[in-house]
């Protein structure tokens, strides 16, 4: 049974932590900020796993420690419908967290043009780089191509319900989730896999 949760998919510079904090501000559960990375909305365990699991690539099989880690790390969600998690990262990592999260959440994917978040996360140096050397267009470039083939792949493949928004609809995509209005029964229709 899908319950009204969501996970907020998305690249880093595309609008994730905006997605998640508006979801806040109309009913949507984080865990404790305490537990956050400040004003990220990202679940620091979560965060941490998947940096970890970041380069592992499409065909890594999760071991038993992996799924206990993660049945860990969901476990603190337990009580706390309507949820919704997010961190960028998790479009290098989304396969590996299927099997528990899908059952149970919605993927929303919220994304802009990969030149606006090239510029962004040149702008904002959230690239790699040695002796503070700026990353040049072409790398942010590269790496912004890169997650949004990776996040593609990954959306295309989820199995539950999805929903793709570009950074222009974000006030219609977090009004059409308000949990005090909707019941997961009425949830749009969206993908189904």
């Amino acid at each position: 049974m899908i319950r009204a949760n969501i996970v907020v998919f998305g690249t880093e510079r595309s609008g994730t932590t905006v997605l998640a904090n508006m979801l806040r501000a109309v009913g949507w559960n984080f865990v404790p900020l305490k537990e956050c990375y400040a004003r990220n909305c990202e679940d620091a365990r979560i965060r941490d796993w998947d940096r970890a699991h970041a380069e592992c690539g499409l065909d890594y099989e999760l071991t038993e420690a992996d799924k206990q880690q993660q049945r860990d790390i969901m476990a603190r969600y337990d009580g706390l419908a309507p949820w919704v998690i997010k961190d960028p990262v998790m479009v290098l990592t989304l396969h590996l967290w299927w099997w528990i999260l899908e059952p149970q959440a919605m993927l929303l994917w919220i994304h802009r043009p990969v030149e606006h978040v090239a510029r962004s996360m040149r702008f904002h140096r959230f690239m790699q780089h040695n002796d503070d050397e700026v990353p040049t267009p072409k790398a942010a470039m590269e790496r912004a191509l890169h997650r949004r083939q990776m996040a593609e792949q990954q959306f295309e493949q989820w199995g539950g319900l999805k929903h793709d928004f570009s950074l222009g609809a974000l006030r219609s995509a977090a009004c059409m989730f308000v949990p005090k209005r909707l019941e997961p029964r009425d949830w749009p229709e969206g993908e189904k896999a």
